[in-house]
């Protein structure tokens, strides 16, 4: 695994599992015990995004701000890891390989989001809307061919900007 981590990471995921397992001194068919590309290629993703730190929600008097400080740090670390991270997204869109790790973030980013908003009962809601707007709009970048985060972000903004102002949270 420590093999296709430095691989897909300094290369993406042009990288073959016969480099893989050159660099790790093993077989190819040791490699594909453990996955496919595909499977390898979420795996690594799945250990690096687990160890993103997700901010801690931050009081500001602008919820919006502070909403996209939680979800801005993983925007940018997709856009710098472009192929790798549409590789990543393809794969999960197929169905044919999963993510725990991606629905424990989902989980993470919600509460969080929900925390940033406060304890009114539509927090929790307007979190997942907006959750599911920030997924939204990784897949829009991940087919667009644009390599840069800002219109992302800028789309994000203004979609968490009016999640919070269609609810009754201020």
């Amino acid at each position: 695994m420590q093999a296709a981590t430095d691989l897909f990471l300094a290369h993406g995921p042009d990288v073959t599992i016969r480099q893989i397992a050159d660099r790790a001194g093993v077989s190819v068919g040791t490699v594909m015990g453990v996955a496919d590309k595909n499977g390898l290629i979420v795996r690594v993703l799945d250990t690096v995004i687990a160890d993103l730190p997700t901010p801690a929600p931050s009081v500001s008097p602008d919820a919006t701000t502070a909403v996209m400080q939680q979800l801005t740090p993983f925007v940018e670390w997709f856009s710098n890891h472009v192929d790798l991270a549409r590789a990543y997204l393809a794969v999960l869109v197929s169905g044919r390989q999963s993510s725990q790790v991606f629905e424990s973030l989902a989980q993470r980013l919600i509460s969080s989001i929900a925390a940033v908003l406060g304890d009114e009962p539509e927090a929790k809601v307007t979190a997942h809307l907006i959750h599911r707007a920030y997924l939204g709009e990784l897949m829009i970048w991940a087919g667009s061919g644009d390599t840069s985060p800002t219109p992302t972000l800028e789309n994000l903004r203004q979609s968490v900007r009016t999640s919070i102002g269609s609810s009754t949270l201020t």
